[in-house]
């Protein structure tokens, strides 16, 4: 059972959609020029903040529910944003229709307005980065006898490990001065690190950078430490 950290969960989704959200206002602000001036139908103020609010709360919870549903396996990426979209659109066309119900031009660009609205959250909303967007997951391994070290990493961007502070990711003391950086680059996944080396028919053999693909496992090492870096997504 997914557990979730409401106030992490809730940041989380702002922060990514972001776009959606902004459409969302977007949407609202054009009905409401539309009504005043092109269907003279006075809407005030605060009722047009009322509805945006709503909008967005609305959206939000339900991107929140969507993302438990996801990662329990009970809704697909594109089914979540289906359901978000849909669910948008019908409010937003319910809510603007009532409103505007004096004229039937009102109603029908509510209509379109709406479903515009509902196909625009369908390619915007982001309800899970992990398993939606498939972002890489990797899991780092130290492989010497004296240090027990394995960690696994998301990697939205960039990911820094090292020993010593500045970095995402600490390592052990006793690893001594060893710095890797995971790059994200549009879901290709490059390791790069002073003094990286694989081996190479026998030997050690100095590189820039390794690429990791899904499933694929590189030991590589840095200043006479051996690393065991596998990509699972």
């Amino acid at each position: 059972m997914v557990r979730l950290r409401l106030t992490s969960e809730v940041q989380s989704l702002v922060i990514r959609n972001i776009p959606a959200l902004v459409l969302l206002v977007l949407m609202v602000m054009l009905y409401d020029i539309l009504d005043r001036f092109m269907f003279k139908i006075p809407i005030g103020i605060g009722t047009s903040l009322s509805v945006m609010l709503f909008l967005i709360l609305v959206s939000t919870a339900m991107a929140l529910l969507m993302r438990v549903y996801v990662r329990e396996r009970i809704i697909t990426c594109r089914g979540a944003n289906e359901l978000v979209g849909g669910v948008a659109a019908l409010l937003y066309i319910a809510t603007f229709s009532a409103i505007s119900f004096q004229s039937l031009y009102a109603i029908m660009a509510a209509v379109l307005m709406g479903a515009a609205l509902g196909f625009g959250l369908y390619m915007t909303v982001l309800v899970d980065v992990a398993t939606c967007q498939r972002i890489p997951s990797v899991v780092i391994s130290i492989i010497e006898p004296q240090v027990e070290f394995s960690r696994s990493l998301l990697v939205r961007d960039k990911v820094t490990v090292g020993s010593g502070k500045g970095n995402d990711v600490t390592l052990p003391a006793k690893v001594g001065n060893v710095s890797i950086t995971f790059i994200n680059n549009e879901g290709n996944l490059v390791v790069t690190g002073k003094g990286l080396m694989i081996e190479d028919k026998g030997m050690l053999k100095e590189v820039d950078s390794v690429a990791l693909s899904i499933g694929e496992t590189h030991v590589i090492w840095i200043n006479n430490v051996r690393i065991r870096i596998t990509r699972l997504s």
